[in-house]
């Protein structure tokens, strides 16, 4: 696919290396002097040095043709701005990266009369992220599907769980949860279980549900399978996004292991975004949203 990329900071260039190794042929556009240049010459991509609003600018990226514009520049109105010119020029799809609250309520006006194809919000993104998590600190992974309507997530059977020889069939009926059990990863095998099939300990199961429903499966299990947060897990996304912020500092964001104590202490002397939950730190960055949500885009856009 043809991309062109508008602003190459933290962001910018973390999507050109992502894209470039994918065997994208990817162009980037930078109004600082050099920056594209040695990009360029680090990733074997297109490398443009100008405003990437301008028409001019972008007709030397050849965006007309593009399948995928991005402005992800530390301006919300630049990358507005760079996406309707590509949309006048031609792109197929456009994507501006929208840090200001200011532009959150008329998101949805932007993007029918823009033409933008999709507006991310890193940091708001960062926050949901984050929120995820904390409400359920014993889960490897979780995504949402469905504008969050339906969740899936990886949990690891710890020794003496409930579902320890537990047969999937009698999930619901013991545990009074609609969830389904998609895939088993039992050591290298990987099985996608009939009602028969036994869980295990040390089995790692991917359940997706509701996200009421999926509360209600890991608050039966219990233990530390369902956040002991108080009014922590159930913060408004905007709360948090307020925490994380979309000011330039960084913040580091630690959960104390106390359980009778659901605040966060907020420091802003870490160069990344961490979020001590139990024993594990997940370190979330704004470039890995933005990563995240173009590569879905282009998937959608490859099928």
């Amino acid at each position: 696919m043809k991309i062109v990329i508008v602003g190459i900071g933290k962001v910018g260039r973390a999507l050109a290396e992502h894209l470039s190794k994918e065997g994208h042929d990817v162009a980037v556009i930078d109004n600082r002097p050099g920056i594209a240049e040695r990009l360029a010459e680090e990733l074997d991509v297109l490398g443009i040095e100008g405003n990437g609003a301008a028409y001019t600018v972008q007709q030397q990226a050849r965006a007309g043709q593009a399948d995928l514009v991005i402005a992800a520049t530390d301006g919300d109105e630049v990358n507005m701005i760079a996406c309707m010119t590509a949309k006048k020029l031609g792109a197929k799809n456009t994507i501006a990266r929208v840090r200001s609250a200011e532009y959150e309520g008329q998101l949805r006006f932007m993007q029918q009369e823009m033409g933008l194809s999709l507006s991310i919000n890193p940091e708001r993104e960062t926050a949901r992220d984050i929120a995820r998590i904390l409400r359920f600190p014993a889960v490897a992974k979780v995504e949402t599907f469905a504008k969050g309507r339906v969740e899936l997530v990886e949990y690891h059977i710890p020794q003496d769980s409930l579902l320890d020889g537990m047969p999937l069939k009698e999930i619901a009926a013991s545990m009074q949860v609609k969830v389904l059990v998609c895939a088993v990863r039992r050591g290298e095998e990987i099985i996608i279980p009939d009602g028969n099939y036994v869980l295990g300990a040390g089995d790692c199961i991917s359940v997706t549900a509701k996200p009421q429903e999926l509360e209600n499966f890991f608050r039966a299990l219990g233990g530390d399978c369902c956040g002991s947060f108080g009014q922590l897990a159930g913060l408004p996304c905007q709360h948090l996004h307020r925490a994380v912020g979309t000011q330039r500092q960084p913040y580091h964001l630690q959960q104390n292991q106390q359980q009778n104590i659901h605040g966060l202490e907020i420091r802003q002397d870490f160069p990344q975004r961490r979020v001590r939950i139990g024993h594990r730190i997940i370190i979330l960055q704004n470039a890995a949203c933005a990563i995240r949500h173009i590569h879905h885009v282009l998937v959608v856009l490859v099928r």
